[in-house]
């Protein structure tokens, strides 16, 4: 069985090469944006998507709350928590930081 030969053009190596500058390019903006803004010289962010667990774990660890004796609102909680982050969108994703 003969092994197939892959071949590539080079217009689409150079296409590729584009958009990895111009991503890379991007990244280094957004990273410059959060450390202007940032209180912090490492700070970490948290997809959108995650944030409402992130603030669970945050007040459930750090007050040592016991859920069976208090409850929360947590699409509240989490909305008040926002209010006290800077975010920024990148590659189709908000992204929450101090």
């Amino acid at each position: 069985m003969e092994k197939k030969i892959r071949m590539v053009d080079i217009n689409d190596l150079r296409t590729k090469i584009t958009e990895y500058e111009l991503l890379i390019k991007r990244t280094e903006e957004v990273i410059a944006e959060i450390l202007k803004y940032s209180n912090d010289d490492h700070p970490h962010l948290i997809p959108d998507s995650e944030f409402e667990k992130y603030v669970r774990y945050m007040i459930m660890d750090l007050f040592e709350i016991d859920s069976s004796v208090v409850v929360i609102d947590w699409e509240k909680t989490t909305k008040l928590v926002k209010e006290t982050y800077n975010y920024i969108d990148y590659n189709d994703e908000t992204y929450w930081y101090r």
